[in-house]
């Protein structure tokens, strides 16, 4: 889970040079259901919303809600 670590390092707060909102306190069913509206293109979709863009094409890359769930839980070994 590289790609997350830069986003959400140190202890899942925000990172505002990349646009990236804190995690620190997001429950499971709301970080799956987040990964699953980009990946479903029901976020990130609107050409203004480049950090949403960004978000959307890093959740396409998850194959399956196997690999959804793993990045929940390795979001939630950081807490």
């Amino acid at each position: 889970m590289a790609p997350v670590a830069p986003v959400t390092a140190p202890r899942l707060r925000a990172n505002q040079a990349l646009h990236a909102p804190a995690l620190a306190g997001r429950t499971d069913w709301y970080l799956v259901t987040q990964l699953r509206n980009y990946g479903a293109g029901l976020r990130g979709a609107d050409p203004a919303d480049s950090s949403g863009q960004q978000m959307r094409a890093m959740a396409a890359t998850l194959p399956d809600e196997a690999a959804v769930n793993d990045v929940v839980a390795y979001i939630d070994s950081l807490r």
